[in-house]
């Protein structure tokens, strides 16, 4: 069943690409397919019959597989312990007596590295685990791997990755046999009860483990089975121990634990297993001291009489002059670059550390040399030490912090003085880092007034606030960065009457006059959790400008509510980054939609601009760049300059502000007021806002509104009753709030009298976002009675 077959040299060159002799093992998914790996071949791996390097081999870049038995699919059930095992022989042998069982190439390809550098588990692996939702994972070694550091390493890795709980079924190491497949062998029909109980006492493993602890737990495990060995198992595994002492040579308590064990039941004294460990390392390196190239810097790793503060200090103190690393909310970061030219913020991995370390010197650690002096020996960072480092008090207290990261250069203001601040970082705010763009011009001030203005002249706008506020989101983003704001701003809510009214477009004309691009939430139809996650993501990037784009429905986040009005630092988390303390004033919330029902709460934290569409032959401006958006991003310069003129005349009148109260965020609506009637000379900052903020939090106008725009475009301009609304609601799947999809025309016809009575209260005219609705009392042969018809204008 399993096809496995011996090929000559020629076949195994045509299968995986090497001439090899040796048996074929293909691999098949577990409903029997063929699997086809990364180099478009049907993934094989050869056991080879005369290995002179490798024993298996696979074709280059097909990358690594699960190997799934053939009669695995009969043993798989919820609640199931799911064994994964190196070897595909051993994964078959205990499938053959009963137990589920995927086999892997290598203890480490369990879980290889993405492009990322990222450990992730195999993506068949995956799928499997959650068809058939094991209760345990069984990650199963031969019997020596309670001597082999690697082995931990990866099982903690598991742990880790997995949801599912991870065992690890120890076989002694002075078992008849090496490995199940062994043991199966030799004890027959004897085998399944046996293994049933090396299941049901496996060490547990959990995600907190680190590796070096359950390398000990393991080998503690092993103590009574060490004394037992024969001459030649014993001296094989004292060199295992000597390794063991080796790997865990950078955790102190592990080594004592490793030594102890090694005296008492293996015999194997402590300073001959010290002097072996000494060994071990002059074998692999040379024990001279490193000679760096000339002007390299020497970057030394905790170890010997280095501490982790010690060395953390030196390491920083090296990397936070480079300005390529930062601390951000308890951990350390990297810029990184986004394909449409932007950049972002990353959190920086242990695994990650490893290699950004090696970019700043040689990267060694102090060791015994061969006369027993202490010399430098070249070293790869371990994780655990990487993780160490970047957990430092040092990490946060040296590298430069990172509050806001801008684009473009920013005006600020230092004490009495303004002051430009260009590419770099700077203190400003708690650290403001600046990833490029060129000086802006100095712009006359009326320049800079017609030009923002010229930007919107092709906007149809609901009312003249909505102009105004239109305005202020140009100049808010400036404010804010430069620290001319103190407190967040409000998410810009772009509203329109229909698609395609350019209410995204504004808002990304916005962000190209600070060199951005909107960083896009996508709406995810898992609920608020998952759009929570997208938020916390966006957070994390750095990221100014965060676009909610042509949201749909109810939009009901408290965190998203929070990070609106948090007066610091709130945590930001998403899976395998881990937590960020983000301030969230850095950045500017967005939204779009083309009938917003937010929750009373949001309303009242944003600035809502209304945007009617133009005509189809309405004639839009054309520029040498082409649209408006190329024309701002091409003159970006020009157009952050005219930002900073405005700021600097708000600035030069002591910067003023007005009394307006309309709105909950003070310092936003007063100062933006000021500038807007004062600067602009348009109308007042919160002109016809509370109108739209009462309906955007009332689902009964959100609809209203809805339903005035559908008569508007289906062309209906006569009076209605409330049955004929019913009718056409009905007809255009849009029914009012708090009635059934299923519902009868006499339902809805009653719902829809509810609402517009409490529109209208005791008047006789509503005006819903430039919307007039006319209500007269009409006599109705059906009713025999007056009852209100509706106008709509």
């Amino acid at each position: 069943m399993a096809k496995i077959r011996f090929v000559e040299a020629d076949e195994g060159e045509r299968i995986v690409g090497f001439k090899a002799r040796g048996l074929a093992i293909p691999y098949f998914t577990v409903a029997g397919s063929p699997i086809v790996g990364n180099s478009g071949r049907f993934f094989y791996r050869i056991r080879v019959a005369e290995p002179v390097g490798a024993k298996y081999l696979s074709a280059a870049g097909s990358g690594c597989e699960a190997y799934f038995p053939p009669a695995l699919s009969n043993l798989l059930q919820p609640g199931c312990t799911l064994g994964i095992v190196e070897g595909e022989f051993k994964a078959l042998s205990l499938v053959e007596a009963g137990f589920p069982c995927v086999g892997v190439g290598g203890i480490s390809s369990v879980a290889p590295r993405d492009e990322a550098g990222k450990p992730t588990l195999l993506p068949r692996l995956v799928s499997l685990i959650a068809a058939c939702r094991p209760a345990k994972l069984a990650f199963i070694g031969d019997s020596d791997t309670a001597l082999i550091a690697d082995f931990a390493r990866e099982a903690v890795k598991l742990a880790n990755l997995s949801a599912v709980p991870v065992i690890l079924p120890r076989i002694p190491l002075d078992a008849p046999g090496k490995g199940p497949d062994d043991l199966r062998e030799l004890l027959g029909d004897e085998f399944p009860s046996l293994w049933q109980k090396i299941l049901d006492s496996a060490e547990p493993v959990s995600a907190e483990t680190t590796q070096a602890q359950l390398a000990v737990r393991m080998l503690r495990r092993e103590a009574m089975a060490l004394r037992k060995l024969g001459i030649d198992a014993l001296d094989k595994a004292k060199q295992r121990l000597v390794k063991l002492a080796a790997d865990l040579s950078h955790d102190p308590l592990a080594l004592a634990e490793v030594e102890k064990i090694a005296a008492e039941s293996a015999g194997l004294a402590k300073a001959t297993l010290q002097a072996a460990v000494r060994g071990m390392e002059r074998a692999v390196v040379s024990a001279a001291a490193v000679e760096p190239n000339k002007g390299e810097r020497i970057i030394t790793l905790p170890g010997g009489d280095v501490s982790i503060t010690e060395a953390a200090e030196e390491i920083f103190g090296v990397i936070a002059p480079t300005q390529t690393l930062f601390h951000r909310g308890g951990r350390v970061h990297e810029v990184a670059h986004n394909d449409d030219g932007t950049r972002r913020l990353r959190p920086v991995l242990p695994v990650q550390f490893r290699s950004r370390v090696e970019q700043y010197g040689t990267v060694v650690g102090k060791r015994i040399g061969a006369d027993g002096e202490l010399v430098l020996k070249p070293l790869i960072c371990p994780e655990e030490t990487a993780h160490a480092l970047l957990e430092s008090v040092a990490a946060r207290e040296i590298l430069p912090n990172v509050v806001t990261l801008s684009a473009c250069p920013v005006l600020a203001q230092d004490g009495d003085k303004v002051v430009l601040l260009g590419p770099g970082w700077h203190p400003l705010g708690g650290g403001l880092f600046v990833t490029g763009g060129e000086t802006p011009p100095r712009v006359p001030l009326d320049e800079a007034v017609q030009a923002f203005k010229d930007a919107l002249s092709d906007f149809d706008f609901a009312t003249s606030g909505d102009l105004s506020r239109a305005l202020a989101a140009f100049i808010a983003p400036g404010l804010r960065f430069g620290g001319w704001l103190s407190n967040p701003l409000p998410v810009d809510i772009g509203e329109a009457d229909a698609s395609q009214s350019g209410k995204t477009y504004r808002q990304k004309v916005v962000a190209a006059v600070y060199r951005e691009s909107p960083n896009v939430v996508v709406q995810r139809m898992g609920g608020v959790g998952g759009f929570d996650e997208s938020i916390a993501q966006k957070l994390i990037d750095g990221r100014p400008f965060v676009l909610l784009d042509n949201f749909r429905g109810k939009l009901d986040s408290p965190y998203l509510e929070a990070v609106l009005t948090a007066p610091s630092s709130m945590p930001a988390r998403v899976p395998h980054r881990g937590e960020v303390q983000v301030d969230p004033r850095a950045f500017v919330f967005q939204i779009t939609s083309n009938g917003a029902e937010t929750t009373r709460d949001l309303a009242n934290r944003a600035s809502i601009v209304r945007i009617k569409k133009r005509p189809e032959d309405y004639p839009f401006k054309v520029f040498a760049e082409g649209d408006l958006y190329a024309h701002v991003a091409a003159n970006q310069p020009w157009y952050l300059g005219s930002v900073f003129a405005i700021i600097e005349e708000w600035a030069s009148k002591g910067k003023p502000r007005t009394n307006e109260t309309r709105h909950d965020f003070r310092e936003w609506v007063r100062v933006l007021d000021w500038i807007v009637r004062t600067i602009f000379n348009v109308a007042p900052l919160m002109d016809g806002h509370d109108e739209a903020r009462q309906r955007v939090s009332d689902p009964r106008r959100v609809w209203l509104r809805a339903l005035c725009i559908a008569l508007r475009d289906a062309g209906y301009t006569d009076e209605y009753y409330a049955s004929q609304l019913a009718e056409f609601a009905m007809e255009n799947d849009m029914m009012p709030p708090g009635i059934k999809q299923e519902a009868d025309e006499l339902s809805v016809a009653r719902c829809i009298g509810k609402i517009m009575a409490g529109a209208f209260g005791d008047g006789s005219v509503v005006e819903v976002d430039g919307f007039k609705i006319h209500r007269d009392m009409r006599y109705s042969d059906a009713a025999q009675k007056k009852i209100p018809a509706y106008r709509f204008k």
